[in-house]
């Protein structure tokens, strides 16, 4: 009797010990599959709040279970972009666990908010958590890029002058000029004997004027212009002189000519003829 007393406290020892580790696991799997399955989002946030376009932007919020069920999915929802899966961080699911993502955004001003789901059947739960600080991620433009610098101001090359051309002088073709005065032959001196004087006659031209032109102005001889008042003898008057000092000439030099030709008789001859004249006169008669 007292044997099978022990050994029935034993058999409840052993069934009391097997329920107790038994228990915990059925309860727990039963937890997200029951009725009693809850689960919640809090602290829903972004960090920073603004920023500039290409700055990045940590989304975060806290996961709790009250049967430690992992989340079939926990995203972030932006809207104007899309949906974003969050990742765990650290803590534990029944007392509160972390998830976030780190995201680039775009310029622009947006609401975003938190969607969690877990369980299954009858404990399949959905939360959504839209009461988020702050209320709305602002990303402004980036500012432009600065200007660059200008480069500094270079000197130009030195550049090397083109050399000077000399200036020519052109040459200036004038006509030969007569010698303004003619000389004169001087009459006291009588040419010598077999010498020639040439007579220059006057070139009157057609209509008898003075030679080169009506104007008075020998052939090549640049026009003076009229009036002026130099004292020079005009070219046809020098002209005129120089012809009547040769015609002088020529009459001189005939003259010297003609006795040197026939010199003077001598006195002696001429009385000789004379005398011989009549005596050469009375022959006839004889």
């Amino acid at each position: 009797m007292l044997h099978s007393r022990r050994s029935v406290q034993l058999l409840a020892v052993i069934v009391i010990a097997t329920l107790s580790i038994v228990a915990p696991q059925g309860a727990a799997a039963a937890g997200c599959a029951g009725t009693s399955h809850e689960l919640q989002l809090t602290n829903g946030t972004v960090s920073p709040g603004s920023g500039t376009a290409g700055s990045t932007f940590t989304f975060s919020v806290t996961y709790q279970d009250n049967g430690s069920c992992a989340p079939d999915s926990i995203v972030v929802v932006i809207e104007g972009l899309g949906t974003y899966a969050l990742g765990y961080v650290s803590g534990n699911l029944a007392s509160g666990a972390t998830f976030r993502v780190k995201l680039d955004l775009p310029a622009g001003r947006r609401s975003y908010r938190f969607e969690a789901s877990s369980g299954s059947g009858k404990g399949k739960r959905s939360v959504v958590l839209k009461n988020v600080n702050p209320s709305e991620v602002v990303v402004s433009a980036p500012p432009p890029p600065p200007a660059p610098p200008p480069p500094p101001p270079t000197s130009p090359p030195p550049t090397t002058p083109p050399p000077t051309r000399r200036p020519q002088a052109t040459p200036v073709t004038t006509p030969n000029q007569r010698s303004e005065s003619t000389p004169v032959p001087s009459a006291s001196a009588p040419p010598t004997q077999g010498s020639v004087v040439p007579a220059v006659p006057p070139d009157r031209g057609d209509a008898g004027g003075p030679p080169g032109g009506g104007d008075g102005s020998l052939p090549g001889e640049a026009h003076s212009p009229a009036g002026n008042g130099s004292a020079r003898p005009l070219p046809w008057l020098a002209l005129l002189v120089s012809s009547l000092g040769a015609l002088f000439g020529l009459i001189v030099f005939a003259f010297l000519s003609k006795a040197l030709a026939d010199p003077a008789p001598d006195p002696t001859v001429v009385m000789a003829r004379r005398r011989l004249r009549p005596m050469s006169q009375s022959e006839p008669g004889r």
